[in-house]
């Protein structure tokens, strides 16, 4: 079956909802999701968590949720010198979530500390299962 890949990016240096929102496509099944993220603190501890859910709200202190798909933790290993320094880390997530054309599929974070950088690139990796051609201006994102 034919795979789309669509792209969510999102910057904050604060806790924040719903920092960036894709529309799936096409009918299908999510089966991965593979996460770059970057962190830069100045003191012990600071970092973030970033997940990529259902709902346009975050659930990072909920119990038994069903609109998250995945998330990624990084903290800072502290004091490097003066000035702290950055750390990040690449994450593979392998799953069979179905979506349905029109979802929307938000990124939230959540800060601890001041960190200076706080970034997460999410790639979705969706197999179309209704049969049809994606739903994009752009036809070359087909794979």
């Amino acid at each position: 079956m034919p795979q789309i890949v669509q792209k969510m990016f999102g910057s904050s240096t604060t806790s924040a909802d719903a920092v960036a929102s894709v529309d799936v496509q096409e009918d299908g099944v999510i089966e991965g999701v593979l996460m770059a993220q970057r962190s830069h603190g100045d003191a012990t501890n600071e970092g973030a968590a970033w997940e990529v859910s259902f709902a346009s709200v975050s659930a990072f202190t909920s119990n038994d949720t069903r609109a998250s798909i995945c998330g990624t933790t990084e903290v800072s290993p502290g004091n490097i010198v003066t000035t702290g320094g950055p750390s990040g880390k690449v994450s593979y997530v392998p799953m069979e979530v179905p979506v349905n054309a029109g979802e929307r599929i938000y990124l939230h974070t959540t800060v601890t500390g001041t960190p200076t950088t706080n970034t997460l690139s999410a790639w979705l990796y969706i197999r179309n299962t209704g049969g049809g051609a994606p739903r994009s201006r752009r036809p070359n994102f087909r794979t």
